[in-house]
């Protein structure tokens, strides 16, 4: 199979694990309330815990468009295919974040099922990717990791002054 087909499914592959995240939500929210010592409800949680659904969903929404913008881009220019697999594998690496989650609070957490298949799968198609220069993407997957937490600070920060 072309790799291009892996390129293009891969926003379908990371929606599947946000509507899990979306589906259960709000209990996580009550869960992780209950469930985390004072000690550990830090700021940044705290801040996850008073969001609203709406503000969460709408997060995940511009987090999807500007997906499909990038998979665009690069099935157009597909030179930018390292790029493509180091955002991919920061989505690996967000993934892995579930599953410490889950270690923590000793229970499921959104996501973590679609999560853990979507990897499995990802990893799979990063494996058929021609790429050359894998210290690069390791690199820049790191990178794009911090600038997608960054983007979703901020879409809370936005979202809470609109919804909450």
């Amino acid at each position: 199979m072309d790799f291009r087909i892996y390129v293009a499914l891969f926003p379908t592959v990371f929606m599947f694990h946000e509507l899990e995240e979306i589906l259960f939500f709000k209990g996580y929210k009550e869960l992780i309330n209950n469930k985390v010592p004072k000690m550990f409800k830090g700021n940044y949680l705290n801040k996850y815990l008073n969001l609203s659904s709406r503000t969460f969903i709408l997060t995940i929404f511009e987090e999807f468009i500007i997906l499909v913008l990038i998979t665009g881009i690069t099935l157009l220019k597909i030179s930018y295919l390292k790029f493509y697999v180091a955002l991919m594998l920061a989505y690996n690496y967000h993934i892995l974040g579930h599953v410490i989650q889950a270690i923590v609070v000793q229970s499921y957490v959104p996501g973590l099922i679609f999560g853990i298949a979507s990897s499995i799968i990802s990893v799979y198609w990063i494996s058929m990717m021609p790429v050359n220069n894998w210290s690069f993407v390791l690199w820049c997957s790191v990178i794009i990791l911090v600038l997608i937490f960054l983007n979703i600070q901020i879409c809370f920060k936005v979202g809470k002054n609109f919804f909450n």
